[in-house]
């Protein structure tokens, strides 16, 4: 199986590493006193015994959080790997597709029996919101938004190969296309009425995005099929449109209700920035938010406002933990690989729809958590590590012996 080099993770890989060494030196006591959390300091006094400080007050939260994007990382790796093969790359689009399809009709099945449990428990919160086996609307929509997005483009590549073996054949495209497709359609509407029944304004309006930014991106590179493309366009809106009639009411009327009543995440958002400010360069160490919104919370927040454990931004979170350069840094890594998928696009003739799909599920996931914290469910970072993995694969010239081992 052909593999990619080493040299070609070995920026993102050094900043992303870098990042982790931080979030464990956040978590140890041997940085200097005035790094410590005063937090540490005012214990002591209490207990009346000398505590070995950290800038974290969580060491074992930092700890875990370092190793669950370590992980996360290995799955990106994993993939990149596995995905170097176009064939295994479609593989692993499949089983996401797959997957997407099966998470939407259990959760349609539960929503219609009276939408009372998650998996064997009975649900506690978003009772009249299609979750599947998440918790939270936006959680799932974001699941369900990077399914859609990943069955788009398994459409996409396969009309594709479609249309070039009909050329080839003197066939017309209908007589080409293969069974499959049909299958993905079907699946397609599953997801996307899921979808809307979570009510999730922001998930759906993120995945209209990028769901947009694909479809632009191809009718703006491609010229002997533009017209195709434009239709399969205009047919996909039209699609959404019509369930959106059907199935997204009550979306639609959650999301004027809020637009009346406006957001309760600005109180929120306020405390996070009065965190960065007394550590704006060490940060507070992975995970910490949950531990000092106890410490920060004044008047601003409401007595009866429900406990906050997450900023409800991960950008802004992100700075609250690693600080500001430990926030770049982690950016940049990040930004690497993007920018990898904007080069693949511009001189691929081939499988570009792979880093095309990178880039939409990026946009889309990166517009929704600037104000939500769907990229902290591990089952959607995972997700989303295992897709920019097989953009990134494929994001390299094929059969490259610079870049390509055995």
């Amino acid at each position: 199986m052909v593999k990619l080099s080493g040299k070609v993770f070995f920026f993102p890989g050094l900043l992303f590493g870098g990042v982790i060494v931080w979030a464990v030196v956040q978590a140890n006591s041997f940085v200097p006193a005035q790094w410590h959390d005063p937090l540490w300091q005012d214990a002591a006094g209490a207990l009346g015994r000398t505590l070995e400080g950290a800038i974290t007050t969580d060491p074992a939260t930092a700890i875990e959080r370092a190793i669950r994007l370590m992980a996360y990382a290995g799955i990106f790796w994993l993939s990149a790997q596995f995905g170097r093969d176009p064939a295994n790359a479609r593989q692993i689009l499949w089983c996401i597709a797959i997957i997407g399809i099966a998470y939407a009709m259990y959760g349609l099945s539960v929503y219609t029996a009276g939408n009372k449990t998650i998996l064997m428990y009975e649900k506690w919160s978003n009772h009249g919101d299609l979750t599947s086996t998440f918790v939270g609307r936006a959680a799932y929509g974001a699941y369900a938004g990077m399914g859609l997005l990943t069955i788009l483009a398994l459409i996409l590549h396969s009309t594709s190969q479609a249309a070039r073996s009909a050329a080839k054949k003197g066939q017309r495209l209908i007589e080409a296309i293969p069974p499959s497709i049909y299958c993905l359609v079907c699946g397609s509407i599953v997801v996307a009425t899921a979808l809307m029944l979570t009510r999730s304004r922001g998930a759906v309006m993120v995945t209209a995005i990028g769901a947009a930014v694909m479809l632009f991106i191809l009718i703006g590179r491609t010229k002997n099929r533009r017209r195709s493309l434009i239709g399969i366009t205009l047919l996909v809106f039209g699609a959404g449109i019509s369930i959106l009639e059907i199935s997204g009411r009550g979306m639609l009327g959650r999301a004027l209700h809020l637009a009346q009543q406006g957001s309760d995440r600005g109180p929120v958002h306020d405390l996070a920035w009065r965190m960065i400010e007394t550590a704006p360069f060490t940060g507070h160490g992975l995970g910490s938010f949950s531990q000092l919104f106890y410490q920060f919370r004044d008047s601003t927040v409401p007595w009866f406002a429900p406990r906050y454990d997450k900023v409800h931004s991960v950008y802004i979170e992100l700075i609250v933990d690693l600080g500001y350069i430990g926030f770049g840094v982690l950016m940049l890594a990040l930004l690497f690989i993007v920018f990898r998928l904007f080069i693949s696009i511009k001189v691929r003739r081939r499988h570009s729809i792979f880093s095309v799909l990178g880039l939409g599920v990026t946009i889309m996931l990166g517009i929704q958590n600037t104000l939500d914290f769907t990229l902290q469910i591990p089952a959607i970072a995972a997700t989303y590590a295992a897709i920019l993995g097989v953009a990134f694969a494929q994001s390299w010239p094929s059969q490259n012996q610079a870049i390509d081992r055995k």
